[in-house]
């Protein structure tokens, strides 16, 4: 998310029976040229000949499945071995485990579910959101539940691997989880969801959603917005992400990624973004205008440390 801020400078009259200068001249008028005429250079620079343009992200679902039938834009491995047991990866219609309608996915631990890339291409360059709905039936033994890896299609190295943010221990036992990013140069992709040691989960409703920056010179509504808000206006300086700071909250807490973000986006301003989170962590910003559409969200942009 990048937003352009531009700032005018008015000059003050001085209040009648102010203090006049030696030409006759006001002292307020003439310390204001001397500032003008010394930094004229930097104020042409802040001179812009068009309207400040900013980037707004857009969301759209290019594929969902609820498992209530074919599943043409995914593929479960090893759907032929037993739930719950090692590598597997099935549909159950088990009414205890199924969270909608009448068929869900189980993923045993080190089962996977991998889309298929000539029916759910994931193009290279893009920022793509992957979604859907769990419920936990083991957390195992390893440090993660679920990991999210994409690799160009036909290809095996590592080096090559876009990783999503991965679903940790920290999460709730139901509940929605989502996780994105910004994938590499190749122009194809295929995405690998995989359960971790002794995990059992059960998942539903599986979205994938593309982001898009659309330019416009138009104000946020959220913006105009704040000025006809009720006192007290609250703001927060984040600097940070959820994850973050659900990483390093102490074990057995209460703050969960879900209370820290709930907390987070009740502030009608949220600024100290950092700059990054619209590629990396894109789930975030969505998640938090789902939240609070009317919030409004900076990135992190201290003038001391850009160049221009």
């Amino acid at each position: 998310m990048r937003i352009t801020c531009s700032q005018t400078m008015l000059a003050a009259l001085p209040k009648i029976g102010g203090r006049v200068g030696r030409h006759g001249r006001p002292v307020a008028t003439l310390l204001l040229f001397l500032f003008l005429a010394e930094n004229a250079v930097l104020l042409r620079g802040q001179v812009a000949a068009n309207p400040p343009t900013r980037w707004q992200a857009q969301y759209t679902q290019i594929y969902f499945d609820d498992f209530e039938g074919s599943v043409p834009g995914l593929q479960l491995i090893n759907r032929n071995i037993p739930p719950g047991q090692v590598n597997s990866a099935v549909i159950t219609t088990d009414p205890s485990l199924v969270i909608a309608g009448t068929a869900s996915a189980r993923i045993g631990w080190y089962g996977k579910i991998v889309t298929n890339p000539s029916t759910l291409p994931l193009a290279g360059n893009t920022t793509y959101i992957v979604e859907f709905q769990y419920h936990i039936l083991n957390y195992g033994t390893a440090s993660d539940i679920l990991h999210l890896d994409l690799q160009p299609v036909g290809t095996t190295d590592p080096q090559l691997q876009v990783n999503f943010p991965y679903m940790g221990l920290n999460v709730p036992a139901t509940g929605t989880f989502s996780a994105g990013g910004l994938l590499g140069s190749a122009s194809n992709y295929v995405l690998t969801i995989g359960a971790e040691q002794q995990t059992d989960i059960v998942i539903d409703n599986f979205a994938v959603y593309r982001q898009e920056a659309i330019p416009t010179s138009t104000q946020p509504p959220s913006w105009a917005r704040l000025e006809t808000l009720p006192f007290p206006r609250l703001g927060k300086y984040q600097l940070g992400t959820v994850a973050g700071y659900a990483a390093t909250a102490p074990a057995g807490s209460p703050y969960t990624p879900s209370f820290i973000e709930s907390t987070m986006v009740f502030f009608d301003v949220a600024f100290g973004v950092p700059v990054d989170q619209q590629t990396q962590l894109p789930d975030a910003t969505r998640r938090a205008r789902l939240l609070n559409p009317n919030a409004a969200i900076l990135p992190y942009r201290i003038s001391e440390e850009q160049p221009n």
